[in-house]
């Protein structure tokens, strides 16, 4: 299995709240009501809907190889579209230890080497959207493999809190067609409370 941490029955339990498990196992094995072989990937407001849209990334990953480095693009721009899943304190064991997911939008300037970006549409557990978003900053490309911060700040109460995160992602698939990576970092209301979040995110190519 090539992605990290997320676990297939782990992920399934923890998006039983939406949908049963039968349709599930038919969504992860790629058969959606209309009988159709592909589940497409899309994007949704609640975290219980992006958890979905992440099972479908999972689903995707487990038949993806890392991207040749001769087979990665050399110029042009590409935009990328996925989720992602953060975790405080401690880095989760699956998807059903997330606490927030998010959407994450980036553009690879292949000529250039440089991503930009946001992560944004922040959704807790308990459905709760938090109101703030993250900006790439010092994104590159290295062969097939991607880096660079995400900074933000999200009101909570009368306090903001400072979210900084490093990125590392991958290049999988033909072209670079998908970038699967790790979004680790902190989460600082000013000084008086640091908490480590653990996230990992799932693009593709729009």
């Amino acid at each position: 299995m090539k992605i990290s941490h997320i676990g297939r029955i782990a992920l399934l339990c923890a998006v039983s709240a939406v949908a049963g498990c039968s349709d599930l196992e038919d969504l992860f094995n790629g058969n959606d009501d209309n009988g159709s072989d592909e589940a497409p990937v899309e994007t949704f407001s609640s975290f219980d809907g992006q958890i979905v849209e992440g099972l479908d990334f999972i689903r995707m990953g487990e038949d993806l190889d890392p991207t040749d480095a001769s087979d990665m693009p050399t110029s042009g721009s590409v935009a990328y579209g996925g989720v992602a899943g953060f975790a405080y304190d401690e880095a989760p064991r699956s998807a059903a230890d997330y606490e927030v997911m998010a959407d994450v939008s980036l553009e690879a300037e292949f000529e250039d080497g440089d991503v930009t970006g946001r992560f944004d549409n922040f959704n807790t557990v308990d459905d709760v959207e938090m109101d703030g978003s993250l900006t790439v900053t010092e994104g590159a490309i290295d062969g097939t493999v991607m880096t660079g911060n995400a900074i933000g700040d999200f009101v909570d109460g009368t306090d903001a809190v400072i979210w900084n995160l490093e990125l590392a992602g991958e290049f999988l698939g033909d072209d670079g067609e998908y970038i699967y990576g790790s979004a680790n970092g902190t989460a600082d209301n000013g000084g008086s409370q640091v908490t480590d979040v653990f996230g990992e995110f799932a693009v593709g190519q729009d």
